[in-house]
């Protein structure tokens, strides 16, 4: 349930797709740094492994 919706906005299994919603809201709010914790951080945590 978890992994389509993540899949979907860019959170796969190689990190995060460039051109993606995901890769905007990291360019957008964190940059290169993603502190530990985030929720944006769990969620590249989720892609990867579901």
């Amino acid at each position: 349930m978890v992994a389509l919706p993540l899949k979907v906005v860019g959170f796969g299994s190689g990190g995060v797709a460039a051109g993606s919603v995901a890769a905007w809201a990291q360019g957008t709010f964190y940059g290169a740094y993603v502190p530990a914790g985030s929720v944006f951080a769990l969620a590249q945590y989720l892609g990867a492994v579901l």
